[in-house]
């Protein structure tokens, strides 16, 4: 499926099947495939208002911005996902707890979203590293569901991958995991060589 109707980028989908449709399913979970193609840089993108406060809004630490922003653009596009919370606007029971990146409202349904890049910045991407990449995250993201104070209905990981071989290890080491791992949370895994997405990742490991 093509989505081109945005002027900052074009988004395809392998899978027929819509990730509207796992959103509506309150039970289970899934793995669905796409690309992200840029029209131009990102400081060139027209953001919606939802995304410049991702952008200039404080976090919980890290270096993720920009995947942050693009995530909800993403979403915002496929799916006219609503923002609702930014990452420090949710209220969670204990101060420690995993905290997802944003909260939005997609076909009604209230959803956490905690996004990701699939990289190494010396080597090739192994299932070793996929492994704890997805266990960290996907166990992160059930704690965050749990903690929080506003529940939400669903959950969405969201995972930028550089290349066609790491997402294809992504996919086999999800396949893998313990049913009450995977849970209910839909893993968007999104293929782009769209260098703002990884830029931050790079400058982390370069300090």
């Amino acid at each position: 499926m093509d989505m081109d109707n945005e002027e900052n980028f074009k988004v395809y989908f392998h899978e027929n099947i819509h990730l509207r449709t796992f959103l509506r399913d309150n039970i289970t979970g899934g793995l669905i495939h796409s690309e992200f193609f840029p029209n131009k840089e990102f400081d060139e993108m027209k953001l919606s208002n939802s995304a410049q406060r991702i952008k200039i809004e404080p976090n919980a630490g890290g270096n993720s911005v920009i995947s942050e922003v693009l995530s909800f653009e993403f979403l915002n596009q496929v799916c006219q996902a609503e923002l609702l919370e930014t990452e420090m606007e949710v209220s969670y029971s204990q101060e420690s707890s995993t905290k997802v990146d944003f909260v939005c409202k997609i076909c009604d349904k209230k959803v956490g979203v905690s996004v990701t890049r699939a990289m190494k910045y010396r080597g090739s991407y192994t299932e070793n590293d996929a492994n704890d990449l997805l266990t960290k995250k996907l166990r992160g993201i059930i704690r965050s569901r749990k903690n929080c104070m506003e529940k939400w209905s669903k959950q969405i990981l969201h995972v930028w991958v550089q290349n066609a071989e790491t997402a294809n290890i992504i996919t086999v080491v999800y396949n893998n995991l313990p049913a009450n791992i995977r849970s209910d949370t839909i893993v968007l895994v999104t293929l782009t060589s769209f260098s703002s997405i990884y830029k931050d990742e790079r400058n982390k490991n370069t300090q």
